[in-house]
């Protein structure tokens, strides 16, 4: 069977070798079972809807990838993955972008234009 991570948008799987950069490796989810409220720590953690991702879909082939842990794998000091950024967060983030710069408008009396040539030509001076 093969394996695919449930974490929010990440498209680590088995079947398709080229994204699995750099040895990635799956961690099977946690029983809802034996383990609920750690089940449920990281079905929060994942990142996705209740439609996709609940209880009752967790099953022997759901995994997460080595990508959303810290070390790469679950160690006794950080046993869950990294939380999904909540689109709040993301806002918070993305907010570093300089507004757009003003433009000048121009009335149609003063602007300049150049001729085949390479001669200025005002535009005023067309009427005359």
């Amino acid at each position: 069977m093969p394996k695919h991570c449930a974490y929010g948008t990440c498209h680590s799987d088995t079947r398709y070798p080229e994204r699995l950069e750099g040895g990635v490796c799956f961690f099977p989810f946690p029983k809802p079972k034996t383990q609920h409220e750690r089940c449920l720590q990281w079905i929060k953690l994942c990142g996705r809807p209740h439609s996709q991702l609940n209880p009752t879909k967790i099953n022997k082939n759901t995994y997460v990838c080595s990508k959303h842990f810290v070390n790469g794998r679950p160690t006794p000091d950080y046993p869950n993955p990294v939380g999904i950024a909540t689109p709040g967060q993301t806002r918070d983030l993305e907010g570093c972008r300089k507004p757009p710069a003003k433009r000048w408008k121009s009335d149609g009396q003063s602007s300049i234009s150049l001729t085949t040539d390479g001669e200025e030509n005002n535009a005023s001076d067309k009427g005359k």
